[in-house]
């Protein structure tokens, strides 16, 4: 899944959703005019995060006083001479520096300060890269929650305005402003002229690569700005028949035909349609007739084989001949297909066009990482309908 976009059309709160119920493994890499920021997730959670206008996570431990200069000295040292870049958390307590228990908590509070000062930018580009997670040397595992980062990124931010609106009255009661004080206060300590390279490297890239300018900022994207409604939408109660329809909302609202084909043992069968044109007859019947078989070749086997959404002109085979004869007969310039994973299984594949115009179908990352979503939601729907059930058998 590649997710990239504006954080004008589309906020951190709803990427963090997005990448936590698709349980994906990955780098989120936050740019803005004046810095970076980057969050390491495995399976949907955050493990690391990173950001320009916070201190570096050893040099944060430095600072507290779990560790001292020559520990992440030399922790910096072993990191850069091992090949697949361990963590310097790792490093310290392989070293002995520091116990894995107290790494693992302020390592925890570390995330949380800084994904609290990401979710304040507004303003830049995001993108997703999805990265197998490099198991070895990992301290945190199991990841923090984004939902938990979420609540308690809002609770820390209630708590610091009451202080600051306290902290102004003491100030004010006195007769010292709260800017004066500041300015009285010591000019704090520099941090070491090192090279942290802290992330996790083995997942992902470089960790110093460098920010990118205004001119490398996307371009508003409409599957981008409709995916935080659609998402929403979904999270309510819904039926594995909703799901599906909004599948195919999500599709119409980004061209002109779309197709639900569903998986039905050795076989995929149309469900519904919007957009579709037939000479004689029903549109939704001649859908609904619609049989391709997965042991012969076709696009549809190739995603359900691969997994992965096919964008551009189909090939000419047979069976793709055969699906658009019965969509009309007219061979688009340009097809969307793509896999919906419930259960770890391919269960359906929604097709698009723009026909009968001829126009580029355009980007498709938010419609597929909705398809991923809705998959989960399809598997969540799923699992209460068979819990009911046996509730009323066995009652």
């Amino acid at each position: 899944m590649s997710l990239e976009g504006r954080l004008e059309d589309l906020g951190l709160p709803d990427i963090f959703q997005i990448i936590n119920l698709s349980k994906r493994s990955g780098v989120l890499t936050i740019l803005k005019n004046d810095g970076m920021g980057r969050i390491v997730f495995n399976g949907g959670n955050v493990v690391y995060a990173s950001s320009d206008s916070k201190s570096r996570f050893g040099y944060t431990l430095l600072q507290k006083g779990f560790i001292s200069r020559a520990d992440l000295e030399k922790a910096l040292t072993l990191q850069e001479a091992h090949s697949s870049k361990k963590p310097v958390g790792t490093v310290l307590v392989e070293m002995g520096a520091m116990a894995k228990d107290a790494l693992e908590r302020e390592l925890k509070t570390h995330i949380v300060d800084v994904v609290r000062d990401l979710l304040t930018w507004t303003i830049g580009t995001f993108q997703f890269s999805l990265g197998k997670f490099a198991d070895e040397g990992i301290v945190m595992r199991s990841g923090i929650s984004t939902e938990f980062l979420l609540l308690e990124g809002a609770r820390l931010e209630d708590e610091a305005e009451h202080a600051t609106g306290l902290d102004s009255a003491f100030a004010e009661h006195n007769g010292v402003s709260a800017q004066a004080e500041a300015v009285d206060e010591s000019t704090p300590m520099s941090p070491p002229q090192l090279d942290p390279q802290e992330t996790l490297t083995g997942l992902m890239p470089d960790d110093g690569a460098p920010a990118g300018s205004r001119d490398d900022v996307s371009p508003s994207r409409r599957d981008l700005a409709l995916l935080p409604a659609m998402i929403e939408e979904l999270s309510g109660p819904v039926s594995g028949h909703d799901v599906i329809l909004m599948m195919l909302r999500f599709a119409g609202e980004m061209m002109n035909r779309a197709v639900m084909f569903l998986v039905r043992g050795d076989t995929v069968v149309g469900w519904g349609q919007f957009g579709v044109v037939v000479s004689e007859g029903s549109a939704d019947e001649q859908v609904r007739s619609t049989a391709v078989p997965l042991k012969e070749a076709s696009s549809c086997r190739d995603v359900m084989d691969k997994r992965q959404c096919l964008k551009g002109a189909w090939p000419d085979t047979g069976w793709n001949r055969y699906v658009i004869d019965q969509l009309g007969g007219e061979w688009p310039a340009e097809s969307f297909l793509a896999p919906v994973v419930s259960n770890d299984r391919v269960v359906a594949l929604l097709y698009g066009d723009n026909l009968p115009g001829r126009d580029p179908i355009g980007m498709t990352d938010g419609l597929e990482a909705f398809l991923r979503v809705a998959g989960a939601a399809l598997s969540k729907t799923l699992l209460q309908q068979q819990f009911q059930k046996q509730r009323l058998g066995g009652s």
